[in-house]
């Protein structure tokens, strides 16, 4: 009986996993559409059958085991999710129906249908995403070095600020002085020319001016 519950469980999330996948992809198209469309309608369907699927697991493994259960933070997530989008439909539909200006507006129940895509975590917990949570952990396993390769990086351009600071902004001279007149301006062209972006506002490179007005040993330098 226990191996028929699994088996159960594990068909209602496959089927819903799938679901929240083609849920992703009609909130993507709907985004350019008119909301008198009929993908109102579809993601008015897709509402309800999340809730549905709710209401479905809150009966098979009872309220107590569904919200203080070994799942229980995911489960009390998708019930907020379900919530927020219950909340949605009800505005969406006024909305539509009705000319009062004290409901939201369109724009922001576009940006606050966005919400709905966290429900994609779920997904997670499928086998079948298993290497990207994998890959995941990683990544937040390897934030501290990050961080500190982030520090060393800020400290180099900061030095780097610093002396092209003393020796390109201090005299007027034109497409220079003005990219490094001050330390947080000097900081930020040297961000700027540490991802390639290293052109002044004529599109001309800055070592271009750096060389007309300092010398080849300075446009080296910098």
């Amino acid at each position: 009986r226990q191996a028929t519950a699994e088996q159960r469980d594990t068909a209602i999330e496959t089927c819903i996993g799938f679901l929240i996948l083609i849920n992703a992809l009609v909130l993507g198209f709907s985004m350019d559409a008119d909301e008198s469309s009929g993908w109102q309608i579809v993601g008015m369907i897709f509402s309800a059958i999340f809730l549905l699927e709710l209401c479905i697991k809150v009966l098979l493994h009872g309220v107590r085991r569904h919200f203080c259960g070994q799942f229980r933070y995911m489960n009390l997530f998708d019930a907020f999710v379900v919530f927020i989008d219950l909340l949605l439909v009800g505005f969406q539909y006024a909305a539509t129906s009705s000319d009062d200006n004290s409901l939201p507006k369109p724009s922001l129940l576009r940006l606050l249908r966005l919400l709905k895509l966290t429900r994609a975590v779920r997904l997670l917990r499928s086998d079948l995403f298993s290497d990207l949570l994998s890959m995941i952990q990683g990544m937040l396993g390897g934030m501290a070095a990050l961080g500190w390769a982030m520090v060393l990086f800020i400290l180099i351009i900061y030095l780097t600020a610093l002396a092209f600071r003393e020796m390109f902004g201090r005299e007027p001279n034109e497409n220079v002085v003005e990219y490094f007149s001050s330390v947080p301006r000097a900081m930020f062209t040297m961000f700027r020319c540490s991802f390639g972006d290293c052109s002044s506002a004529g599109g001309m490179p800055i070592f271009e001016h750096v060389h007309r007005a300092y010398g080849a040993p300075a446009s080296i330098l910098y």
